[in-house]
């Protein structure tokens, strides 16, 4: 998506974001339908217990990391990479470990003299 003429206080421009990203999570369902179809056809041709139970494995876990790549924001618990709640603390983890504590009032004063040189508009707030 081009968000070059993103309009964020525009109700119209946010209607049309949500159909534009229910679209593309309904596109990849069916995608995700498509891969569950060839995953169940491909064990077809197996013929032993142990073979069936071994590709299965195989295909789920291929299976989950494309669920995954697919809708990041209902990633399965199994999932090698970290989630988003993890992902968040890591960052705040570093951010504080470079910039100090945001909620140090003296980190809060540096936040705030370092957004209005970066913005003007904050400065006359």
């Amino acid at each position: 998506m081009d968000f070059s003429e993103a309009r964020p206080s525009d109700p119209a421009w946010w209607r049309w974001l949500h159909s534009r990203l229910d679209l593309l999570e309904r596109r990849n369902l069916v995608r995700l339908y498509e891969l569950q179809h060839a995953q169940n056809v491909a064990v077809l041709p197996v013929v032993t217990a142990e073979g069936v139970k071994e590709h299965w494995e195989r295909a789920n876990g291929l299976l989950v990391k494309a669920f995954n790549r697919l809708f990041p924001w209902m990633r399965e618990e199994e999932s090698d990479e970290p989630s988003f709640e993890e992902s968040a603390s890591e960052l705040n983890r570093l951010w504080s470990e470079a910039f100090g504590d945001p909620n140090d009032p003296e980190t809060q004063k540096r936040i705030w003299a370092t957004a209005a040189a970066l913005d003007p508009a904050l400065a006359k707030g």
